[in-house]
């Protein structure tokens, strides 16, 4: 059969693309009837070119005080708007509890986390907030007390200024205290690194 069927398939087919439609229409099998799927992809934007270090327009966003929005506060918010929340929190969260943070960013992730329910999330935000307000940072009292009560999100705080390296004596105790909390090594070993 294989043999017939590769001459009938290089000679004269007709209206059978294989072997197997042609060894159906020999048995009598009635052809299967695909229908086309049609997947519908929902609102496609548009891509526009730019130039190399122009922004995209689609991501353009302002803020409520005026001024242009990062790209991951745009992003987060485009995520936001179409149900992504878990999504927009990772692409906004290193910037927006990073050294760079703005409070607007802040205030998205906020909210993001809220409509997620993330308990967890929230608390790491509004100590990083705390850590914006003052303009040293949270008071050394309320870094201890927070440590005690919420380990991680002290370390969250502190990270960043350790990176930075505007970390105090103080603070990197509090922080050497968490990540001892935590089990954390490499953080440990990075506050010790700073010989305080």
């Amino acid at each position: 059969m294989n043999s017939a069927c590769i001459v009938l398939v290089f000679g004269a087919l007709g209206p059978f693309s294989s072997c197997t439609d042609l060894r159906d229409f020999v048995l009598g099998v009635p052809p299967i009837e695909e229908k086309p799927i049609v997947l519908d992809p929902g609102p496609i934007a548009s891509q526009t070119q730019t130039s190399p270090g122009e922004p995209d327009p689609r991501l353009t966003i302002k803020l409520p005080g005026g001024g242009e929005a990062s790209y991951e506060y745009a992003e987060g918010k485009r995520l936001m708007g179409r149900g992504q929340l878990v999504a927009a929190s990772f692409t906004l969260m290193p910037k927006a509890l990073g050294a760079t943070g703005t409070s607007d960013e802040l205030l998205l992730l906020e909210e993001l986390c809220r409509q997620r329910g993330d308990d967890e999330c929230l608390a790491t935000v509004k100590a990083r907030q705390a850590g914006l307000k003052t303009a040293g940072g949270a008071s050394l009292e309320d870094l201890r007390a927070l440590a005690k009560k919420n380990p991680e999100a002290t370390r969250n705080l502190l990270m960043p200024r350790l990176e930075a390296g505007t970390l105090t004596d103080e603070q990197a105790e509090v922080l050497a205290a968490a990540c001892h909390s935590l089990h954390d090594k490499p953080c440990e070993s990075m506050v010790e690194a700073l010989g305080r």
